[in-house]
């Protein structure tokens, strides 16, 4: 079985200018906002191209695909702002492109299809979306699955869900949509099973025997499973749930999967394979949101954005002629809260956002990296300590200590990190430590005490530069 007809080529020739209208609408959005240059995004692969090692040299808890697409991106444009921008524009732009060509082929209806793409183009950006985290990837790979999987492309679809989990661990709650997807559409589940399966293991046997030629297994072990999966999501600081106020604003984008449900439930009048098609965008939409757990933030819904925009593109495109058969009530009250909710959410998006400076790239940041570049040597190991640590890319630094880890509870506060970093520092004994007072509040405000007392005891504060960072050298 399967819920793409067989193809209209009328139909796609009407679709191609509004297509790229609305790319173009997009483009112009993300440029116009501010990007979110999340310093990882910068460091970690510029420590690749450097010659570090996730996991031996460098703490992370992620899976490391997206940081080694991204340094062989660098590779070829430089590491740079503009690069990163290039970057994570490109990969929306394919979002949409996919997201169009599977909505065309499974919707059937040229208005519903553009109905799709422009509730994705306009609430894409709203959830964080200008800027490249691991679940901005994670959008294509899941519409990639979804697809695969309706043609009948097991091996495929089981590589691109090896390739999601090896991007972000959670992209194994994927699994549980694609199980249903197999058990609503094929009848020999246990080969499709299998099928997908080894197309599953694939990208992991790759990936370990990448390790286990690197040597670094079990600093992988360390980093990506002891700490990232069992450690982490339940350390002080991670877990982070919504406020009331967050749940109501999500109340206005997801509104139409509660009316896909509440019809469903009401409509008796749908067909089987209508009914197998809601009920199975609902499952994705569900599922791919989950990793908004346990730290809550509005950029881990971007994989369930497609499959919400799916939704309501349908939704809106049968609560029309409803509407305009029964005129009924309650659905225009709904329909007013819809378009209230979303101009108010559209509308402090904008005024937030609209022509602000990019983040983590401020003019302070930059004079910071400035002077560091004219008072350090090419490849001079330094330490910064609670400060963005993408400073060590914008100077052409190193890191003091191996592995590097960053200035935060959860990292620093397990296992005795702290001892190694400051052993590290005893035996380099940088020339220049850049220093960022602590904050009264949040996430700046974390004093690690054994590296505070080491910079204490052996450096003397010698400048602060553009008012904010400052510089100690040895005493």
């Amino acid at each position: 079985m399967s819920f793409f007809p067989p193809k209209n080529r009328y139909y796609s020739l009407g679709l191609k200018l509004p297509l790229f209208l609305l790319i173009l609408v997009h483009l112009f959005i993300l440029a116009k906002t501010s990007f979110t240059a999340w310093p990882e995004m910068i460091l970690w692969p510029y420590f690749l191209l450097k010659g570090l090692l996730p996991y031996r040299d460098i703490a992370m808890a992620h899976n490391p695909l997206l940081i080694f697409d991204l340094a062989f991106f660098y590779k070829i444009f430089g590491v740079s702002l503009l690069s990163l921008k290039i970057y994570s524009w490109l990969l929306v732009i394919i979002t949409d492109f996919m997201l169009f060509f599977v909505a065309k082929k499974f919707i059937r209806n040229s208005k519903t299809t553009l109905l799709v793409l422009a509730f994705y183009v306009f609430w894409q950006p709203y959830f964080e979306g200008n800027g490249v985290w691991f679940d901005l990837v994670l959008a294509p790979l899941a519409i990639l699955i979804f697809y695969s999987l309706h043609q009948k492309k097991l091996f495929l679809a089981g590589v691109l869900t090896g390739l999601s989990i090896l991007t972000k661990q959670t992209a194994f709650l994927f699994l549980v949509p694609i199980f249903f997807t197999i058990w609503f559409l094929f009848e020999k589940k246990l080969k499709t099973i299998k099928e997908f399966l080894f197309g599953l293991t694939l990208p992991f046997v790759l990936f370990f025997a990448w390790l286990f030629y690197q040597g670094i297994i079990t600093d992988y072990y360390f980093w990506g499973v002891k700490f990232g999966s069992f450690y982490l999501p339940k350390s002080s600081g991670q877990i982070q749930l919504p406020t009331i106020k967050q749940l109501l604003s999500l109340s206005v984008p997801y509104a139409f999967v509660f009316l896909s449900i509440l019809t469903f439930i009401v409509n008796r009048a749908r067909n089987g394979e209508e009914k197998r098609k809601i009920i199975l965008l609902i499952i994705w939409c569900f599922f791919t949101a989950l990793g908004v757990y346990p730290r809550f933030g509005l950029f881990h819904f971007q994989p369930s954005l497609p499959f919400l925009a799916l939704i309501s593109g349908i939704m809106i495109s049968e609560s029309s002629l409803w509407f305009k058969k029964h005129k009924k009530a309650p659905l225009l009250i709904f329909l007013v809260f819809i378009i209230g909710g979303s101009l108010y959410l559209q509308g402090r998006f904008y005024w937030l956002h609209w022509r602000k400076p990019d983040r983590f790239f401020e003019k302070e940041t930059l004079e910071a990296a400035s002077w560091l570049t004219k008072n350090t040597k090419r490849d001079e190991k330094i330490f910064i300590l609670n400060s963005w640590d993408h400073l060590y890319a914008l100077s052409g630094t190193l890191p003091a200590v191996s592995p590097w880890v960053p200035t935060l509870p959860w990292y620093l506060e397990y296992d005795k990190i702290q001892d190694g970093v400051v052993a590290d520092l005893e035996v380099v004994k940088p020339n220049l430590i850049v220093f960022e007072p602590y904050r009264r509040e949040g996430l700046g405000s974390y004093k690690p005490e054994m590296i505070n007392r080491f910079l204490v005891e052996n450096y003397e504060l010698t400048k602060i530069v553009a008012g904010r960072f400052w510089i100690f050298v040895p005493k």
